[in-house]
C-alpha cells in the first residue's frame, strides 16, 4: 500500500493533533482533521494488518513539524491472536474483543 498523509513530527508519542479550534495547524485546509504522529500512524497500520515499511517515510518538509508525509506499508497475515490487536478499556467492555476471541478459528472471521 501507498500511504500519503498528514503527520505530526512535534512528538515521538502514540498520540495525533486536531486541526480545529484554537490550536489549529492550518487553516486554510478544511480537508485535513488530524495528524498522527509517525508511531500513531504505524500503530493503526499494524491494528489494521499493515507492517509499514521503517524506510520508507518520506517527508515533503524537513523544517516543519506538521508535513505530508508519503511511505509503503505491506499487509500482513494476523499472526498474533486478535484479542492481541483489539485491546479494550476495561470500563468501556462490551464484550466485542471476546466475540471475535469465539469466532477466531471459524470461517465467520
Amino acid at each position: 500500500m501507498l500511504l500519503e498523509t498528514v503527520i505530526d513530527r512535534s512528538t515521538d508519542s502514540i498520540s495525533m493533533r486536531l486541526n480545529g479550534g484554537e490550536h489549529k495547524f492550518n487553516p486554510d485546509d478544511f480537508t485535513t482533521w488530524w495528524a498522527a504522529t509517525l508511531p500513531c500512524l504505524g500503530e493503526m497500520l499494524r491494528l489494521s494488518f499493515f507492517e509499514m515499511d521503517p524506510e520508507s517515510p518520506r517527508f515533503c518538509s524537513h523544517k516543519e513539524t506538521i508535513c505530508r508525509v508519503a511511505l509503503r506499508a505491506k499487509a500482513v497475515s494476523p499472526t498474533d491472536s486478535i484479542e492481541d490487536r483489539y485491546v479494550l478499556d476495561p470500563s468501556y467492555w462490551h464484550g466485542f474483543a471476546e466475540y471475535l476471541s469465539r469466532l477466531q478459528g471459524t470461517s465467520q472471521v
